[in-house]
């Protein structure tokens, strides 16, 4: 058996590009200002429950979620932070 010596072949001058310049630069979160977004929160938070309902009523998801959660009933809890009145499961 006989070993025949490898000749190196060239190496291209940058064989990967740049992580920093393949990444293609991300659009702003959002394309409004922040100031916008604030009062838009604020007007949301503002509005009254006949409000909410009727944009619940139009299609609104965001309205009908926060009337599903006011319509949620909050457990009971005792003095030590126990939820109280709810069915264990003893089989588990």
């Amino acid at each position: 058996m006989s070993i025949s010596p490898v000749s190196a072949a060239p190496l291209p001058s940058n064989p990967l590009p740049n992580p920093v310049q393949a990444r293609p630069s991300r659009p702003a979160a959002s394309a409004q200002p922040v100031s916008t977004l604030v009062q838009t929160a604020a007007q949301e938070a503002a509005e009254t429950p006949a409000q909410t309902a009727q944009e619940a009523s139009k299609g609104d998801t965001q309205a009908q979620r926060l009337i599903a959660a006011r319509a949620a009933p909050t457990p009971t809890v005792n003095t030590s932070g126990q939820t109280i009145g709810t069915v264990v499961n003893t089989k588990a």
